[in-house]
């Protein structure tokens, strides 16, 4: 069976207000993090300087 929304519910803003407002999980098939992250444009290793993000 494959999880939906409501198996998340205990995720939410009452409990984690911090990370609610900070992340976005998403979820994408057959990619892998680094290429993901690639294909938007961004950097899949943390920067090192406030000026590099």
């Amino acid at each position: 069976m494959a999880p939906n929304a409501a198996d998340y519910l205990w995720f939410n803003d009452d409990r984690f207000p911090d990370l609610a407002d900070s992340y976005c999980f998403t979820l994408v098939r057959d990619l892998t993090p680094e290429l993901l992250m690639t294909r938007l444009g961004r950097s899949p290793w943390p920067s090192t300087s406030p000026e590099s993000s």
